[in-house]
C-alpha cells in the first residue's frame, strides 16, 4: 500500500509558518483550488536555483485570492466554492480557466 502524499502536501512544511496558517484557515474546497491552482502553474522552464522561492510567491498569491473568493463568494449564484475559487485564483495566477470580468 502506498501512503506517498501528494506533491502539494510534501512542499507545503516548506511554507512560512503564516502561508501554511492561513491556508489552513481557509474553507476546504478552497484549500484544495489554491493546490490545484498552483500545481497548474507550470512554467516552460522552472528556474532551478529560485524554484522555492517561486513555489513560495505562487502560493502567497494564490492563497490572498483564495481569501479574496471566499469575502466574494455567493452560493445563490449556483456555483461550487471550489470552482468560484479556482476560477479566481486562476485568473489571479494567469492560469487559466479564468473569464475576464467585464
Amino acid at each position: 500500500m502506498n501512503h506517498k502524499l501528494p506533491p502539494h502536501r510534501q512542499r507545503l512544511h516548506c511554507l512560512p509558518q503564516d502561508l501554511q496558517q492561513a491556508l489552513h484557515d481557509l474553507p476546504k474546497p478552497l484549500q484544495n483550488a489554491v493546490h490545484d491552482a498552483v500545481a497548474a502553474c507550470k512554467p516552460q522552464y522552472t528556474p532551478r536555483l529560485y524554484a522555492h522561492d517561486w513555489q513560495e510567491e505562487l502560493y502567497h498569491e494564490a492563497i490572498k485570492a483564495a481569501w479574496e473568493a471566499n469575502r466574494r463568494y455567493d452560493p445563490s449564484k449556483g456555483c461550487l466554492l471550489y470552482s468560484w475559487g479556482l476560477r479566481v485564483i486562476g485568473q489571479q495566477l494567469q492560469v487559466g480557466g479564468g473569464v475576464d470580468e467585464a
